[in-house]
Order: C-alpha cells, then structure tokens, then sequence
C-alpha cells in the first residue's frame, strides 16, 4: 500500500460565519453571516459570482446555491453542520469544522500529513474599503487559529480583490503573520491578469517570498449569459472540465504578458485543475511564440495589429522556472512528469468536496503511482510543496 507522507495542496477550511459581526452593518448582508428570524437562526451564504444572475431574477442552478442564498435554518451550536452547509459540495464521507483540532483528525483518515489551506471563495463587500476590512478580519482570525500550526499548515490569505494595490497591501500584512500563500481567483471579471493594475501584487508576492494560489473560483461567467444550470443532467461532469480549462487562460496571460519575465522570484500555484494538459500547453504556446503570429515581419498580425512584441523566451521557460500545478488523479501528467519537469507537480485531495480523494487518497495513489521510483513519488506528493511552502513536517 501507498505509505508515502502526502501533503495536499488543495484543500478547503470553513471560515465561521459568526466573523461577520466584526464588520460594520452596512457590510454584513454581503458576506455569509447568520440572521434571527423570529425563533430561528439562518445561515445566509450568498453566491457574490452569480450576483448578475440572482439579481435578475434568475436561478443559479445550483438548489443548494439558491438555498443558502436564501438562509436555510440551521443550529448555531451544532459547528459540523454549519461546516459542512459552508462548504457546500461535501462528500458523504468528510466531518470538516472551524479547529486545527478537527482537521488534524481529518488529515488523519486520509494519511495526510500537511496542507494548504484554502479558507475562502472570494466574497465579499464589492466597496473597496469593506472588501478590505472584510479580508482583514478574515486573515486575523486564521492567523489566530494556526498560530503554532504553521510547520503543518499553509492558510491562504484572502486578498482585495476590488483593488489591487489594498490586495498587495494585505499580502505582506497577512504574510508577516505566517499566512501563506496569496489566493486568487482563476478570473476577476474586467480586470485580466495581463493588466498593469495587478503589477503592485506581483511585486509584493516576490519581494516578500509567498507564492500566489491560483483557485477555481466557481462557474464564474466570462460573457455575461451564465453558466450552464448545474441541476441539468450531465452539467456537474462537464463542467470539471470546462472549470479547468479556464486554467490556460490564467496561465497564458501571466506567461505572454510578460509577468513572470518582469517578475523572476514570482511562484504561482495553479490550483483545483489536472496537470496532464501542460505538455499541450508548452508546446503549443512555444510554436506560436515562435512563428508569425508573434513576430516583428511585415506579415506578423501583431504589426498588423499595432501590438508592440515583447521579448520573452519561449512560455515553457517560465512554467518551468515559475509556475507548479495540482492534481488529485491525473496519470496522463504523472506519465508526462519529465516533458513537464518534475518540480512542476503538485498533489491535492481537494478535501473534503465530493469529486475530491478523501478519505481514498492512500489507496488511488497507490494505483496512479504505480512503477514510478520512489524519490519522485515523494517529491510529487511531499517534497516540492513543503520546500515551497515551508511546511516540516
């Protein structure tokens, strides 16, 4: 059996929804909170990235989305089931909670010995100086939580996202509590990561050492139309994929744009995706670096275009040198692990939702690993995540 240490690098932590009686009235019906309501408690959730959707009277299609945005009746007391209703997508299987106590005996079940943790899905207030307070009293609180814990946990810190400038703030104010690494969303909708607006959060993050987490941060949409209803049949498989994919757009316009050339020490994690694509995406992003499409001839469309060229080595450079990438179950990538280099990949259980491992980690493991030597199972699965992250465990 599979008895290597395994650190995961996707895994998700309930920030408890009584945290939003810190913030001032005005904020707190935008962030998840509780509410009295004649003899009961509600917990209210609500869906920040389907906000278009919602206001015009249209469903998410996701019944529990719509529920909690709604406030479904819940105990105030009974914290395992305000976890798991936070957590939304959760496996039969997972017990998560609000202490170090209780996801130590989760870790536990599953042969896991450290993690990152990922403790938000990007709401918040949309006013910047609430967004920034919010995100504020959220990295008090987990600071707090895994002061003392940091050699086995990395916490993420929620960034302020409606400014940039107020997010680079954050990070190196959370980072000089041991929180780590930044986290980000896959897309923020009118503000592409190639803008300028994001260089003061590129600076930061490699001035300070803290690598940059880029999550999938839901059905987010992209055209203004939605995304698919996730109660037609069907719609939860393909949307796995089609929530991954958007990973090469996150990755092309860091690469192309010519961040990572400015930006050397800048380590990014991609995320909640497979890694069996990056070969595709090397190879492809380097013939088209490499021909007229991106050249400075009379033919290239970027003169045609007025585009100025920028002069950066080929993209699988940089994916090399900066960028790392989790899986949960991917042999295509673990086949793959030379043309990609080794020191790309990253294990992840993406505990505890339902299309994540736990508590079957050890066991899928055993099968997606098979015949691969032993020095670099580890370095998948322990190796490169504690090195980055600073994790001794």
């Amino acid at each position: 059996m599979f008895d290597y240490p395994l650190i995961t690098t996707d895994s998700h932590f309930p920030l408890p929804p009584t945290l939003a009686d810190r913030l001032p009235d005005r904020y707190r019906n935008e962030v998840t909170h509780l509410e009295r309501r004649g003899s009961e408690t509600f917990l209210v959730r609500p869906a920040p990235f389907l906000s278009r959707q919602m206001a015009a009277g249209r469903s998410s299609g996701n019944r529990v989305t719509d529920a909690l945005a709604g406030g479904v009746p819940v105990d105030p007391d009974d914290e395992r089931q305000m976890a798991r209703l936070l957590q939304g997508n959760c496996c039969l299987e997972a017990s998560p909670g609000f202490t170090v106590e209780s996801r130590r005996e989760e870790m536990a079940r599953d042969g896991v010995v450290g993690e990152i943790v990922i403790t938000n899905f990007f709401g918040g207030p949309s006013d910047p100086d609430g967004d920034r307070l919010w995100c504020e009293i959220q990295n008090d609180w987990t600071a707090a939580t895994f002061a003392g814990h940091l050699d086995t946990f990395a916490p993420t810190i929620v960034l302020p996202l409606t400014d940039p400038t107020n997010a680079a703030a954050e990070l190196r104010r959370a980072a000089g509590l041991g929180l780590r690494p930044g986290l980000l969303p896959y897309h923020v909708a009118g503000r592409p990561f190639s803008h300028p607006d994001w260089e003061p959060l590129w600076a930061a993050a490699e001035q300070v050492g803290v690598p940059l987490a880029f999550h999938v941060n839901g059905r987010g949409e992209y055209n203004g139309a939605g995304p698919a209803p996730i109660d037609l049949p069907g719609t939860h498989l393909t949307m796995l994929h089609y929530l991954f994919a958007a990973t090469t757009e996150t990755l092309g316009s860091l690469v192309n744009s010519g961040v990572f050339e400015r930006h050397p020490g800048l380590r990014v994690v991609m995320v909640e995706t497979a890694a069996g694509w990056l070969p595709w995406f090397m190879e492809s992003a380097d013939f088209f670096h490499d021909n007229r499409y991106s050249d400075g001839s009379p033919i290239s469309l970027r003169a045609q275009m007025g585009i100025d060229q920028l002069d950066l080595a080929p993209p699988s450079y940089y994916v090399r040198r900066n960028v790392k990438c989790t899986f949960m179950y991917d042999p295509v990538a673990i086949r793959s692990r030379h043309d990609i280099g080794l020191g790309c990949l990253l294990w992840g259980n993406d505990y505890p939702h339902a299309e994540g491992l736990f508590p079957h980690s050890r066991e899928v493991n055993h099968r997606q690993f098979a015949g691969v030597p032993p020095r670099e199972i580890a370095a998948i699965v322990h190796d490169t995540a504690a090195d980055l992250l600073g994790l001794e465990v």
